[in-house]
């Protein structure tokens, strides 16, 4: 951002910009970096709060990859001036957990049980296309005695029962994963996002903790799990919000999600 002029290259976007347009985002439930490209170079109020600079999706998605600890930092900040200003009471806090859909569809996510029946199922399809072949090569064989024959469907039996047992490989391999990690889940587009289920409602995402101050509502604390359960989370998060608002005490209130003798 402070790059000369007489300096080779596109000067970079001044950091402080590429927050607002983050935060722009954020305020305005704008989540993905191609939309507030498009916002940005339409949307008069971005217009005028970037002075009409139009950054591309990847710089935008870039920026948020790699400032993510400056990004908690600023948010920090925030608080510590919603402190200052009196809009935090800092004495109590409600907790509760919130489901966020990941990148990541419920299809593309799987289990040991999953993948055991997805391989059971696959089994057993290789077996059908296994008689089949069987089936066409007798045929084959009666036609060759009684005349010629084209023995396509042999050739597509032929190709059908490879692509079977590629994906069984996959599978396989899947599960090998699976088992090495040590994880219950496996996502195969977005690596930390689960299939998570509460109260009937399932979802592939995350589990969003957080923690707003009772005075105006407004959130001091936050984090992401990958666990459908609250159970575990309540002491992290009372801890968190105790640090960030700086009180000796403080009363933590949470449902019955959090409960554990």
């Amino acid at each position: 951002a402070d790059r000369g002029p007489e300096e080779e290259g596109q000067p970079p976007y001044n950091p402080a910009d590429l927050l607002k347009l983050y935060l722009y985002g954020y305020i305005n439930q704008i989540r993905s970096s191609r939309r507030l490209e498009r916002e940005a170079s339409r949307n008069l109020e971005l217009i005028w709060l970037l002075k009409n600079l139009q950054p591309g999706y990847r710089t935008i998605a870039n920026f948020r990859k790699e400032n993510w600890a400056a990004l908690k930092a600023a948010n920090r900040n925030f608080v510590l001036l919603m402190r200052q200003l009196g809009l935090v009471g800092g004495t109590v806090v409600a907790i509760d957990g919130s489901f966020f859909h990941g990148d990541a569809s419920k299809a593309s996510i799987f289990t040991r049980k999953r993948l055991n029946e997805q391989i059971a199922r696959l089994d057993q399809e290789i077996e059908a296309y296994a008689r089949s072949l069987e089936d066409n090569d007798a045929a084959e064989a009666k036609d060759r005695s009684d005349g010629p024959g084209d023995g396509s469907k042999g050739g597509n039996a032929g190709a059908r029962m490879a692509v079977l047992m590629a994906q069984r490989s996959r599978a396989h391999a899947d599960l090998d994963r699976l088992e090495e990690s040590g994880e219950t889940q496996l996502s195969l587009t977005d690596p930390d996002a689960r299939l998570l289920v509460k109260s009937g409602q399932g979802i592939a995402g995350y589990n969003v903790q957080l923690a707003v101050d009772d005075k105006h509502n407004l959130i001091v604390a936050s984090e992401v799990v990958n666990d459908s359960s609250d159970v575990g989370q309540l002491h992290a998060m009372a801890s968190a919000a105790k640090e960030v608002l700086e009180a000796e005490k403080l009363q933590a209130l949470a449902d019955e999600g959090y409960y554990s003798s």
